[in-house]
């Protein structure tokens, strides 16, 4: 960056997340688009936003769905049924 002193160019650096920071703040867009504007992994937007004082979980009912949707991703990952339903017998036809 010519011609910028060091705290511009961190500036510059910081604004796309913080950017994307405040749009999910203002609940235009999910934690998940917000760290792709971020060009961050999920947990690095986490991390920013909870710095930040962003609260990242946002009610009981949106920890719950965040938490069901992880364990689809991680079974869909390993191969394995996290929802029960491989433990019932299969039905006899």
């Amino acid at each position: 960056m010519f011609g910028m002193n060091t705290e511009s160019a961190e500036l510059y650096r910081q604004a796309p997340t913080s950017l994307a920071v405040s749009l999910f703040d203002q609940e235009v867009v999910s934690l998940g688009r917000a760290s792709e504007l971020a060009g961050l992994p999920l947990v690095d937007s986490m991390r920013t936003a909870s710095a930040l004082g962003v609260p990242v979980v946002r009610s009981t009912s949106e920890l719950e769905t965040q938490v069901e949707a992880l364990e689809r991703l991680l079974a869909e990952s390993e191969g394995a049924d996290v929802s029960g339903e491989g433990d019932r017998p299969a039905a006899q036809a």
